[in-house]
């Protein structure tokens, strides 16, 4: 989940940045209500530092998230070696 809302922002941080002013008012004929929305929404000033803070804590988020399940496997990895290697010297040197 947290990997899909960090794609999501980054896409929609994406697609503003890379927005064209002049390309879009060229496709202002006959659209003219979605392309003003979409003007009034590349020029709003926190829109760009608002999706730049959501990226930044999705990433620190997801990350901490990957940390924390990476060291519980380790952990789990730890508790396996220590029981393997602590039954391997009940027998050790004796032959069934």
């Amino acid at each position: 989940m947290l990997l899909g809302l960090d794609l999501l922002a980054g896409a929609v941080k994406a697609s503003l940045s890379y927005a064209r002013l002049p390309y879009l008012m060229s496709l202002r004929e006959g659209r003219e209500e979605k392309v003003d929305r979409t003007v009034g929404v590349i020029e709003k000033p926190r829109l760009r530092s608002s999706l730049r803070l959501a990226m930044a804590f999705f990433h620190f988020l997801f990350g901490w998230s990957l940390a924390y399940h990476l060291a519980g496997l380790w952990r789990g990895f730890g508790y396996l070696a220590g029981v393997v290697l602590s039954r391997s010297g009940d027998g050790l040197g004796q032959y069934p």
